[in-house]
């Protein structure tokens, strides 16, 4: 996975618990989606600190970090914008055929 798509998932994993003041440990997220050392862990965060977008805590032990509102304002624009339309149909089959059935005998 590119780093781009590490540091995305982790605003994304860190979104799912905005605004409840924890930190969570990034090494421990980022396996999730693949091999992931502290170095890395530390260079996302950092990327995404500098960014805005979380704010981050680290030690030799390792880096934890929660999202912060940029942060949240992003993903929940990326969302927007990724999220495809998906029309939920309130009307059954029966009905469809009873309306293109009256719609054909208008057309004729």
């Amino acid at each position: 996975m590119k780093s781009k798509d590490k540091k995305l998932e982790l605003l994304k994993a860190l979104y799912s618990h905005k605004f409840d003041g924890k930190y969570y440990d990034v090494l421990d997220i980022l396996k999730q989606f693949g091999p992931t050392s502290k170095d890395e862990a530390y260079n996302i965060s950092k990327a995404l600190n500098d960014q805005g977008f979380i704010k981050m805590i680290s030690t030799k032990d390792g880096t934890d970090a929660e999202i912060v509102s940029d942060g949240v304002q992003y993903i929940e624009e990326l969302e927007l914008v990724r999220k495809p339309y998906e029309p939920t149909d309130i009307i059954d089959e029966e009905e469809k055929e009873l309306l293109e059935r009256k719609l054909d005998e208008l057309s004729t």
